[in-house]
């Protein structure tokens, strides 16, 4: 994910039993410092979710082939600096089958520009994109 300094951003974490069988599961992120969670921002789809010292908690009943989403916003820093990464790393446990899996993400501080897509009519699938400079030069 991407994310200009100073703003927040979404997360999104899918608990998914692409097995037969129902299990009980539980998933930890730990927010890294400095980013800071958005308060009252946490959904969980189904389960338990919450929020302490900094740690994301889920904890319930997937059955199979169930998808459960995780969302929450997360603020970074105004003092930031562009092309600054934040790994984020989360443990996923099956409880009933006593598997434990790692997933990780990154977060970076970029420049979020739009960059609009046009095509001239006489030509046929050519795309022009505006140019833009290269900016990540940190003070």
């Amino acid at each position: 994910a991407y994310v200009e300094p100073g703003a927040a951003t979404g997360i999104n974490l899918l608990v998914y039993n692409a097995g037969g069988m129902q299990t009980n599961a539980a998933l930890q992120l730990t927010i890294p410092a400095p980013l800071t969670y958005v308060a009252d921002s946490l959904l969980c789809g189904d389960g338990s979710c919450s929020y302490a010292d900094g740690t994301i908690q889920w904890s319930g009943f997937v059955g199979p082939r169930t998808l459960i989403p995780i969302r929450l916003r997360l603020q970074t820093p105004p003092s930031a600096r562009y092309g600054e990464r934040y790994p984020l790393t989360a443990t996923l446990i099956d409880q009933d089958w006593q598997e434990t899996y790692s997933l990780q993400a990154t977060l970076t501080i970029a420049r979020n520009t739009l960059f609009p897509i046009m095509r001239r009519p006489e030509q046929r699938y050519r795309l022009f994109m505006p140019v833009a400079p290269n900016n990540t030069a940190t003070d």
